[in-house]
C-alpha cells in the first residue's frame, strides 16, 4: 500500500498512518520494518489487517466501528474510541484501553495463559473474548482502572493499577 494509491494511508520512517477513513472498507498494511508503529486515527466503519513484521505498537485514536486484525504486537493503545474490536492471532504483551466505549479484544486461549495484560481507564463495556478452537469463545468482562491478566487455569485475575 502506498501514498499515491490510497489517500487515507501514509508511511513515514517511524510509522504507518491510516487516517480519516469514513466508509466500509478493508485496508491491509504490510509492515516491512518492525521498528515502525501503526497509527489508526479518526476512522469509521473500516477493517484494518496488519501483516508482515511485528510493529512496535498499534495505536487507535478517535475511531468508531473499527476492527483491527494483527498477528502480534508488543503494545496496543486504544483511546477515545467507540465500538472497536481487536483480534490478536499470535502474541500481544499489553493492551491499553483509555476512554473507550464498547471494546472487544479477541485472543487465542494460549495467549490468555501467556501473560497478556489488559489495562483500562475511564472505559465502559470492555470485554476479552478468549478463542478456544474453531469459533468457540469465552467472554470476560473487564472492570475499569484495573489491570487484568490470566492465571494458569485461564481465569481472569484483576488487580488495581498502581501508577508511580
Amino acid at each position: 500500500m502506498g501514498d499515491e494509491q490510497d489517500p487515507g494511508f501514509s508511511s513515514t520512517m517511524r510509522q504507518y498512518l491510516v487516517t480519516g477513513i469514513d466508509e466500509e472498507r478493508t485496508i491491509t498494511i504490510e509492515v516491512a520494518n518492525r521498528k515502525r508503529a501503526v497509527m489508526i486515527a479518526e476512522c469509521k466503519g473500516c477493517t484494518v489487517y496488519i501483516k508482515g513484521e511485528t510493529p512496535t505498537n498499534i495505536d487507535l485514536c478517535k475511531c468508531e466501528r473499527v476492527n483491527v486484525v494483527f498477528a502480534s504486537c508488543h503494545h496496543v493503545d486504544v483511546s477515545h474510541c467507540n465500538r472497536v474490536e481487536l483480534q490478536c492471532e499470535e502474541a500481544c504483551s499489553n493492551v491499553y484501553f483509555d476512554n473507550v466505549t464498547s471494546g472487544v479484544f479477541f485472543l487465542p486461549e494460549q495467549l490468555a495463559v501467556d501473560a497478556t495484560k489488559v489495562f483500562t481507564t475511564r472505559c465502559n463495556d470492555i470485554k476479552i473474548e478468549v478463542v478456544k478452537g474453531q469459533a468457540k469463545t469465552k467472554r470476560h468482562v473487564i472492570p475499569e482502572r484495573f489491570v487484568s491478566t490470566f492465571n494458569e487455569e485461564g481465569k481472569v485475575v484483576t488487580d488495581v493499577c498502581r501508577y508511580s
